[in-house]
């Protein structure tokens, strides 16, 4: 097989709606090397959702990774038993530890194994480094090997020096490698700054109350590269979190969101913002009073405001409170970061946050005027989607799905062609009580119904079972360190169905993804060609 320093296939992709990272800030030494990894797919699938850019890296991660990124996966060799004999036949990671023994670049380990679940030192990354991209090397070969290094890692080390692939300044060869500097590796390696242009960011600030409880939403969405919590509204000389929780300066507690406009549109990050917030609210927020924890969108641009403005004027129009917004619209003048010790909050302090998002009324409020369906079909007046016209047989032409693909906004596309997770608790249907059934948001044809719908507590839309036998198909799922179960519709990915469902009922949960579903109203129902389905609401 040859070997490929170039990231051919990855490179010609459209960049990838992929869930950000919530554990690397964009001030991280290694961020844009992680950013362009993960755009370009290759470090998805960790089982909490982040990436740990500080954590060593162990053996299996990074071949996964190298293997991945360099395309040397499209061998697919196999072996009659493993390789090595501390790594266990049908284990998730043997398809990759079997390639690179194939492929010759993960011999010479000296007690003959591999320890899969070993970190990784430099010297011995630089080795199948060197193997994965031998014929880039040839010239450094020999410049170093003529320099008559006495171990047997010095000549890699030097190859990785002389091409400007160190990960970090006097790192030595019996260090472990982070998974930020694996990341910086191959970034280094690839020629993604002479072809591939930076992805373009933009800058939204909001104010929503309590800052702690504002980041989440935002953090755990798509297209969104980081979100940090500060002050906006004051000065740099009392932006101290005593003085402004106080009520002694000039400024609102704000969320600053990074994002990417290719992926996520600001009005999108609107619609995130008014379901954070009782906008009707001139006092503060919830538990929270005073001008610190009023609503304000900081507008960054004129068209930012232009948007913010509209977007108020449609709320007012829509007559879902009886009183006016109060949320105003200001030009950003500054932004002060909080202490480390707010950032995350809603992850480093789990249990606190929750506490405090269920006592202040916020979780409550959200609940009731954000999450049922009279929201559900605010927003869907507001975001008509061509996709949702049923077909009566529901069979369609490749070509036609392929067509129907394309229309489908990043979220649903990513979710569904690409098959991704949409973040939980910040989803259109997860707690959607209305009476109606759940159709494939491409096809139209029906899959779930709300009479199998229940609260599951994991912030998805859950079912005990589909709508009809036939609905979806399963297929065995090994993308992460587990098997799962995947739920799949005619054209792609729904969801995934586990064994911890309600016991009465067969025991099985079926977790789907609203971005790859569309909720048609009991009332609707007759109109848009379902009324056979009508009997389940007797």
């Amino acid at each position: 097989m040859t070997k490929r320093l170039l990231l051919t296939t990855l490179l010609l992709l459209p960049a990838l709606a992929a869930a950000q990272l919530s554990d690397v800030p964009a001030t991280h030494p290694h961020a844009d090397a992680i950013t362009y990894v993960q755009r370009a797919g290759v470090v998805d699938g960790y089982p909490d959702g982040t990436y740990r850019p500080d954590a060593d890296i162990n053996r299996v991660e990074f071949l996964k990774i190298l293997l991945e990124a360099t395309d040397t996966t499209v061998n697919r060799c196999r072996f009659a038993g493993s390789p090595y004999s501390d790594t266990e036949d049908g284990a998730w990671y043997m398809n990759y530890v079997y390639i690179a023994s194939c492929e010759n670049i993960v011999d010479g380990y000296p007690d003959g194994t591999f320890k899969p679940a070993n970190t990784i030192n430099y010297a011995e990354a630089t080795k199948i480094i060197f193997g994965v991209y031998a014929p880039t090397f040839d010239t450094a070969e020999n410049n170093c090997l003529q320099s008559g290094y006495p171990n047997w890692y010095d000549a890699f080390v030097c190859s990785m020096s002389e091409f400007g692939v160190t990960p970090r300044p006097n790192i030595k060869p019996e260090d472990n490698l982070t998974r930020g500097e694996m990341a910086q590796m191959i970034y280094s390696l690839s020629p993604q700054t002479m072809t591939t242009p930076a992805a373009t960011t933009a800058t939204a600030t909001f104010a929503g109350g309590c800052f702690w409880c504002m980041e989440p939403a935002y953090q755990e969405t798509n297209g969104v590269i980081d979100a940090v919590v500060g002050f906006s509204g004051g000065s740099a000389d009392d932006a101290d979190y005593t003085l402004v929780a106080g009520g002694k300066t000039a400024h609102r507690e704000v969320v600053q969101v990074t994002y990417d406009p290719s992926v996520i549109s600001y009005d999108e990050l609107l619609h995130i913002f008014w379901r954070q917030i009782d906008p009707t609210d001139a006092g503060g927020q919830f538990a929270d009073r005073g001008f610190q924890y009023t609503t304000a969108i900081y507008s960054h641009t004129p068209e930012q405001k232009a948007a913010a403005l509209a977007a108020i004027a449609a709320l007012d129009a829509s007559q879902k409170f009886d009183k006016p917004v109060a949320t105003v619209v200001e030009d950003y003048a500054g932004f002060w970061l909080a202490g480390e010790y707010h950032q995350d909050f809603y992850i480093n302090s789990a249990a606190h946050y929750e506490r405090y998002k269920e006592g202040s009324g916020r979780a409550d409020f959200i609940s009731e005027n954000w999450a049922k369906d009279a929201a559900l079909q605010w927003e869907q007046d507001q975001q008509v989607s061509p996709n949702t016209t049923a077909k009566a047989d529901y069979d369609y032409t490749p070509e036609e799905i392929e067509a129907l693909l394309a229309d489908l906004d990043p979220l649903a596309y990513h979710v569904v062609a690409e098959n991704g997770t949409e973040a939980p608790f910040n989803n259109a249907y997860w707690d959607n009580k209305a009476d109606g059934i759940y159709v494939d948001k491409v096809t139209g044809k029906p899959l779930f119904s709300s009479t199998h719908k229940y609260d599951s507590g994991t912030g998805w839309p859950s079912f005990w079972r589909t709508i009809d036998d036939d609905s979806v198909t399963l297929h065995e799922d090994n993308s992460l360190s587990v098997t799962r179960t995947e739920v799949r519709s005619a054209v792609g990915h729904v969801g995934h169905v586990f064994d911890d469902g309600p016991e009465e009922e067969g025991g099985r949960r079926f977790c789907t993804n609203s971005a790859s579903l569309r909720f048609v109203p009991v009332a609707e129902m007759d109109a848009e060609g379902y009324g056979d389905y009508l009997p389940l609401f007797e």
